[in-house]
């Protein structure tokens, strides 16, 4: 809340792009909106070189669109589990608002490839 509330007294507005646990952090209740990861699921990082990650902060490729088909790409092992929501915290499990939250972001706990 003191965020918005700094941000608003200069004039500006608030914008929370990091998906986190609802129950650390629940940006609705600021009025941020809903926010979980998208990453593999609606949006991708394409590096210069070619490499496709999953979210601009996950720095591990899923192979690169120079060289490699997209079904490859798409269907990299870390893709499905970013998109199945794989690895999520035990504390997740029966959330309420997962659908909303999903877990938060999947860099705050390990997923194994």
């Amino acid at each position: 809340d003191m965020a918005v509330q700094k941000t608003s007294e200069h004039g500006q507005r608030l914008i929370w792009y990091t998906p986190t646990q609802y129950c650390n952090f629940d940006p609705t209740q600021s009025n941020l909106g809903v926010k979980g990861c998208t990453a593999a699921l609606y949006s991708m990082c394409i590096e210069s070189n070619g490499d496709v990650l999953p979210c601009q902060s996950y720095y591990h490729a899923l192979g690169n669109l120079l060289t490699d088909p997209w079904d490859t790409i798409w269907n990299h092992k870390l893709s499905v589990q970013l998109r199945e929501r794989q690895g999520l915290p035990a504390k997740c499990a029966g959330c309420p608002v997962l659908s909303e939250c999903g877990g938060g972001c999947p860099l705050q706990f390990t997923i194994s490839d």
